[in-house]
């Protein structure tokens, strides 16, 4: 699943029961650059094994993103607590960053 250059990538034996899954990425309007990734109407889903995340943060305009690597953070969705660092592989080339997740969240990049 993919929206711009932002994408979800779901491996086989993720799920391990038939299960019908709308995953919907969505990129808000944001001073952060914050992406939450849903499973149709569930608060939460859970994996059973990870899955890769791509983020695309070309949009971020601070002069320092350059200097020390970012990380992915996964966040509280409505007030933007940064709940646990998901750590991730920045290429500063593509400027985007991938990581792993046994779960669908909200997630936010940050230094």
């Amino acid at each position: 699943m993919q929206v711009g250059a932002t994408s979800i990538s779901i491996p086989a034996g993720a799920i391990s029961l038939p299960t019908l899954l709308q995953v919907t990425v969505t990129v808000p309007a944001s001073n952060y650059m914050e992406i939450d990734v849903t499973a149709g109407a569930l608060a939460h889903f859970t994996f059973d094994q990870p899955v890769s995340v791509t983020i695309d943060y070309s949009r971020c305009n601070r002069s320092n993103i350059d200097r020390a690597p970012l990380h992915v953070w996964y966040i509280d969705s409505d007030t933007h607590e940064l709940l646990q660092d998901m750590g991730g592989v920045d290429d500063k080339a593509s400027q985007s960053i991938t990581f792993t997740t046994g779960h669908l969240s909200g997630y936010a990049v940050a230094d």
